[in-house]
């Protein structure tokens, strides 16, 4: 079955019409036609006829045959649109315009071969043309099932024709499963709603692929097919990971500005210079300034009391200089608009290399006042207990002076003996109240001062010649507690007395104290002399001797051990133990 080809006929004139028709038959043409006389007509044949060639009258009535032309070109500018002319230079000047071909009608019986020649042409351009359209499909097929990015094919209700392997990746799923399926399937009616515009757009499509949220970027882009029909390609880049990343960080500069704001104490954000950028309302109530009126207005140091203002100037220069030296909490007076000032506790840090830091100020004013009345209370403390020391001393000395003039009423030696030792335990005690009143800390004295003051009080006590008996101390500077202190004072005295009294018969020697700090708790006390040593039936056990009771008494007092090894010395480890531990 031959071809039927199209004619669409532009004539006014009904005689003229049937020429044409009758010229074409004659030769054997198979063909339809529509003739048309006026724009209306004609606009409307072209899209419903669908004409395959255009004939055309070069003087029209109805409207100018140009005008034809022109719409035929503006639709489809492959449609052959031949004139029928009356003289060889209009046909020219309408092929300039765009016209396929021209006749005169002097030679109407060539029609046949003119429209005949236009056909072929048209057919060998089409023919031409689809190759280069099935080229270009492959390449745009490789194109589009290579891109890395999804890449859907939908109609303009929303049902999808292809789609590519980036987006079965992205869809997780199979063709199968998208060809003919509605994109409403996956995204939101809200969303598709507006997408189909018959213009290239922009959108982000949110999808819910197998109950997770993941959002495509995309380019929607409208083509005509070939069969006329409109397709849209939405190609897209999976941005998912960038959103929930941006909006875990917009959550977590939310959850920063909710602590910011609800901190509890005064906080802000400066820039360089101390320029004041943000504010929390602690600090809007306190410096009497609403947020607006202090960003980028004023310096924070301006909040700053006149005491402290050098001090963090002199911050701010090391910060500049080198930024970790700047010490992280510090204390600073802020006086508000009002002219109140407070005291506050600062908690300084850096955000990062931006230059920009934060500062917040925790209100310390009571805690400050009563701190101050603390110390002040401990002063007073502190004195009273001086006080109690020295007169304590005083006491002592008194009963020690009443001692002296009790033993010059008696004329027995043995007697006036337990004087002096009576007196010399006593001075023991003293010296170290008189020590402890002395002392910056009145709970513990210096144990190489009070030795060395207590060896040189016995050895005038004794009238020891200190040219012919002499003393060496070996003793740790360090501090010792007073519940420590009285009984390790008194341990010595028995002992270095009773060196003094009979070590010596000849009148020359040497007695020996170490005292030395073994850790936190532990001392070691080593007394020695080389004198004529402890008798050979020496007893420690068994002694009756005050003195050897006293020591005895003294080192379990301090849960200590005493050692006594012959000729004579004295070895005894104790423990600083606290009066409250002990009890």
């Amino acid at each position: 079955m031959r071809e039927i080809i199209k004619i669409l006929i532009l004539e006014n004139d009904p005689l003229d019409t049937k020429l044409l028709i009758h010229n074409l038959l004659n030769r054997g043409l198979n063909f339809n036609f529509c003739r048309v006389k006026n724009i209306d007509d004609f606009i409307k044949e072209l899209q419903e006829f669908n004409p395959q060639i255009i004939l055309s009258d070069q003087s029209l009535t109805d409207f100018d045959c140009l005008s034809a032309l022109e719409i035929a070109l503006n639709k489809n500018f492959n449609i052959p649109f031949i004139f029928v002319c009356t003289n060889e230079n209009e046909g020219l000047k309408l092929i300039d315009k765009g016209a396929t071909d021209y006749i005169l009608k002097e030679n109407i019986n060539n029609l046949f071969f003119v429209v005949k020649t236009a056909l072929n042409r048209y057919k060998e351009f089409v023919g031409n043309h689809i190759n280069s359209l099935k080229e270009s499909e492959k390449e745009y097929k490789a194109l589009f099932e290579k891109s890395l990015n999804p890449i859907l094919v939908s109609r303009k209700d929303g049902h999808l024709v292809d789609v590519n392997d980036a987006g079965l990746d992205f869809m997780n799923t199979s063709i199968q499963n998208i060809i003919d399926h509605n994109l409403n399937k996956w995204v939101n009616n809200m969303d598709i709603s507006n997408i189909f515009e018959g213009t290239v757009s922009s959108k982000e499509l949110i999808f819910d692929i197998d109950g997770k949220e993941k959002i495509l970027d995309t380019d929607i882009i409208p083509v005509d097919s070939i069969n006329n029909q409109k397709l849209y390609f939405i190609s897209g880049k999976d941005v998912t990971n960038e959103k929930m990343e941006l909006k875990s960080i917009e959550e977590e500069k939310n959850d920063y500005k909710a602590i910011f704001e609800n901190i509890g104490t005064l906080s802000l954000i400066f820039e360089k210079e101390m320029i004041i950028s943000r504010v929390n309302a602690e600090f809007e109530d306190f410096a009497g300034f609403k947020n607006d009126e202090l960003r980028h207005k004023i310096k924070w140091i301006d909040f700053v009391a006149p005491e402290d203002v050098e001090r963090m100037i002199g911050y701010h220069r090391m910060h500049r200089i080198h930024p970790q030296s700047i010490p992280k909490n510090f204390e600073v007076s802020l006086k508000n608009r009002s002219g109140d000032t407070r005291d506050f506790f600062a908690a300084y840090e850096l955000l990062n290399d931006t230059g920009k830091g934060i500062l917040s100020f925790r209100d310390i004013t009571e805690q400050k006042k009563a701190q101050n009345e603390i110390k002040s209370s401990l002063k007073e403390k502190e004195i009273l207990l001086r006080e109690i020391h020295h007169r304590v001393k005083n006491n002592m000395q008194i009963i020690s002076t009443l001692l002296t003039l009790q033993s010059t009423q008696v004329n027995d030696d043995r007697l006036i003996e337990l004087y002096k030792e009576s007196q010399n335990r006593i001075q023991a005690m003293a010296l170290i109240h008189e020590k402890l009143y002395q002392s910056r800390d009145i709970s513990k004295i210096n144990l190489i001062e009070y030795v060395g003051s207590l060896i040189n009080d016995l050895f005038n006590s004794y009238g020891a010649d200190k040219k012919n008996i002499g003393f060496e101390l070996d003793v740790d500077d360090v501090l010792m507690n007073i519940d420590a202190a009285i009984p390790c004072g008194l341990i010595i005295n028995e002992i270095v007395s009773n060196s003094l009294k009979y070590a010596f018969p000849k009148g020359n020697g040497k007695v020996n104290v170490h005292l030395h700090r073994l850790n936190e708790n532990d001392f070691y006390l080593k007394i020695y002399d080389d004198g004529i040593g402890i008798p050979e039936s020496f007893n420690v056990k068994k002694t009756n001797t005050l003195g050897l009771k006293i020591v005895n008494n003294l080192v379990d007092q301090l849960d200590g051990s005493l050692k006594i090894s012959k000729p004579s010395k004295f070895e005894i480890l104790f423990k600083e133990l606290d009066y409250k531990k002990r009890i």
